[in-house]
């Protein structure tokens, strides 16, 4: 007996239910494969299925619900041992099932005498991702042992998508334990993961839909909200007093008309018509379409709400027998879902009944007023200002960024957004009475937005903003912070913070430092001692002072020494680090007095490293003391009004020569510089920097 039939007789042994997938994807090869979750299998078809799976090399799936069974379906690992701890979920593995995915996460198996009608997809996010889901009734997760093709897998998830790779679900730590019942119950188990994300403010919280299982919400409540929903959806509803029937054909020819219009367009909206069309025009359901519940209800919605089907009782007649909705009819999730749908669907509809007779002059004010609104509904926008003396200059504007955890710079993002939500109000030139958005009728929304969103600009907090976390540097501890509006930054890192290290760090010796290294990035410590030798630990030390947004130790680096000696390579590794808050202004146009647009381009940058390969003179050093010094510096920008700020970009300047100074006995300008010499040759290589400094080493 092969070992994937063995782990399927298994849950067959143990009364549960199986049915086969393909032998290299995850699609189900039967229909009606939902009904394992309420029904056992016939005699019949435990012998069919085990045959297809022993002798055909099907792969195999358990559906949740069955006897209270459901999966928490944990996308990364290493993220999980993180959060609970590993020796937690060591223990926790040793008291039921748990699988490894081939995708680097984890199904966790356990059986609870209550659990949601439906799956929640996600139960768990980080910055506003889907990190965990939950398998329940009418859902699936393959068994272990079986296996995947790379080559077929369509979702990001897959590390080699595309590839002609195959892996398999496997065992966690080779243990094949029973599927028991959560003694704490599934609820207070969601609770516990939640309540452990809070306190290690990891910025994991439950999905909306998950939170109201969880915790409740009255039904009172629910009732009222889902009655007000309908109410202002009926306002806008095109096809009332029509038959089913009559809405399918007039919506149908309407849709298709649009998929032409738009295909070549927007691949977004290409999508949505691609399922809506087959499911409503041809009575197509999700699974004959291959495609998720959840995503096609979601495609449907937005496709039947944006062409004016705002009844949700003819919806309901025009969804699939296969849709979320009826599982069970109009749940919480479905609620949360079509809310969502008719917020980005409403808009159009609304200035279509508004505009109806008017000219173009009160078409466009409308419009104006309607895209204003959806702005400021859809973003957390803010217009920084800055006072200096008895002047105010907006310094620009910036859009919260859930998943960074950081406020980005919106200006030209915002007139893009309004382009694309008047395309979507439908205002085009082939409508007499609806003419395009001129560029002053742009310029017009963007000041009503920057004028109701005027705020000035706080003091800069010593945050920066990481994968999972937002670090505070603090004078009596450093902090760890959820990422909220209101621990904000302007500064993200795209590398995961390691919690468990993070915690620990105090005050360390150079020998402690040096041990942390050989865990963490043993490549990154062996190149660096090859490069300055005993100096090793300067080098990590200039890369975590760049973390810090802010001026500490008024000091510049200077790397000098002859070619091919690992400066430049240590450059290119403060530029990955710091990804797009680095940039390399050559000390020639930075030091530079005639040019006054220069020192602009620091401005909310961690860091100015640059490889200077000709010979250069600092003529202006005044500047270089301010940029240091933790000094306020005005600085001109192009058609804008001057900025005025502290530079927080630490300077790293790699050269072969010391630089040509006009006062050389300038002990104070000397006094700023931290000399660092390469005094190694090495040869090229042109692979070696890829493999040395990886992802993991980073992080």
């Amino acid at each position: 007996m092969n070992e994937k039939l063995q782990y399927a007789q298994w849950f067959v042994n143990n009364g549960f239910a199986i049915f086969p997938i393909d032998k290299e994807t995850k699609k189900p090869v039967i229909s009606e494969w939902q009904k394992y979750s309420r029904e056992k299998l016939t005699e019949e078809e435990k012998a069919e299925f085990l045959k297809m799976i022993g002798e055909q090399n099907y792969n195999y799936a358990i559906p949740g619900g069955q006897k209270g069974l459901v999966v928490l379906d944990f996308e990364d690992l290493q993220l999980l041992k993180q959060w609970i701890s590993e020796p937690a979920l060591d223990d926790l593995c040793k008291q039921t099932l748990c699988v490894q995915t081939p995708h680097g996460g984890l199904h966790i198996f356990v059986i609870s005498y209550e659990i949601p009608e439906h799956k929640f997809n996600p139960a768990f996010t980080l910055n506003g991702k889907g990190i965990v889901d939950l398998q329940s009734y009418n859902s699936y997760v393959l068994g272990v042992g079986s296996c995947i093709n790379h080559k077929y897998c369509e979702s990001p998830k897959c590390p080699r998508r595309g590839q002609d790779h195959t892996t398999c679900y496997t065992l966690y730590n080779n243990e094949l334990v029973p599927i028991v019942e959560t003694v704490r119950g599934l609820k207070e188990f969601l609770k516990w993961l939640d309540e452990i994300a809070k306190q290690k403010k990891l910025g994991i919280e439950l999905s909306p839909s998950a939170k109201e299982w969880v915790y409740g919400k009255t039904e009172a409540v629910e009732e009222e909200e889902f009655k007000k929903l309908k109410e202002d959806m009926a306002k806008y509803n095109k096809f009332k007093g029509k038959t089913v029937e009559a809405v399918r054909e007039e919506v149908c020819k309407e849709m298709k008309k649009s998929n032409e219009e738009l295909k070549e367009k927007s691949q977004k909206w290409k999508a949505i018509y691609n399922t809506a069309i087959p499911v409503i025009c041809d009575s197509k359901s999700y699974t004959q379409l291959g495609i998720d519940r959840s995503r096609g209800d979601w495609r449907v919605f937005r496709a039947l709400f944006t062409h004016g089907v705002a009844d949700l009782d003819v919806v309901d007649k025009l969804l699939p027998a296969d849709s979320k909705v009826y599982s069970p009819k109009w749940n919480r999730y479905m609620i949360h879902t079509i809310a969502k749908a008719w917020k980005y669907s409403k808009p159009a509809l609304k200035f279509q009944k508004e505009a109806q007779g008017k000219n173009e002059k009160e078409a466009k004010k409308i419009a104006r007023k309607i895209i204003t609104e959806a702005v400021l509904e859809r973003y957390k926008i803010k217009a920084f200002y800055q006072v200096t003396g008895h002047n105010q200059a907006i310094v620009g504007t910036f859009v919260w960024d859930k998943k960074k955890g950081i406020y980005v710079p919106f200006d030209k993002g915002l007139r893009k957004v309004i382009r694309k939500l008047a395309e979507s109000l439908q205002i085009k030139s082939r409508d007499k009475t609806l003419a395009r958005l001129s560029k002053r009728d742009v310029d017009d929304i963007v000041d009503e937005i920057k004028d109701l969103k005027l705020t000035p600009i706080p003091a800069e907090p010593l945050r920066v903003a990481f994968k999972n976390v937002t670090i505070e540097w603090a004078i009596k501890a450093n902090i760890l912070h959820r990422k909220t509006p209101k621990q904000y930054s302007f500064y993200y890192l795209p590398w995961t913070v390691n919690y468990e290290e993070f915690n620990k760090m105090k005050s360390l010796s150079i020998q402690e430092i040096e041990e942390l290294a050989k865990r963490l990035c043993p490549k990154s410590l062996e190149t660096f001692k090859s490069w300055v030798g005993v100096k090793w630990i300067l080098l990590f030390q200039i890369i975590g002072y760049t973390l810090y947004p802010g001026i500490k130790f008024r000091k510049a680096f200077m790397l000098v020494g002859e070619g091919k000696n690992g400066k430049s390579s240590f450059i290119n590794l403060v530029k990955k680090v710091l990804g797009d808050y680095a940039v390399s202004i050559s000390p020639r146009e930075l030091f530079d007095p005639r040019n006054r647009f220069i020192v602009g381009n620091l401005y909310h940058k961690l860091a100015n490293a640059v490889a200077e390969s000709k010979d250069y003179s600092i003529d202006d050093m005044d500047r270089v003391k301010r940029l240091t010094g933790d000094d306020w510096i005005t600085a001109d920008v192009k058609f804008k009004d001057p900025i005025t700020f502290k530079s927080v970009a630490k300077l790293i300047i790699a050269s072969n020569n010391m630089p040509h100074v006009r006062d050389t006995n300038d002990r104070a300008f000397w006094h700023r510089w931290v000399i660092v010499e390469f005094p190694h040759q090495f040869k090229d290589n042109d692979s070696w920097f890829d493999k040395t400094f990886t992802e993991e080493e980073i992080n």
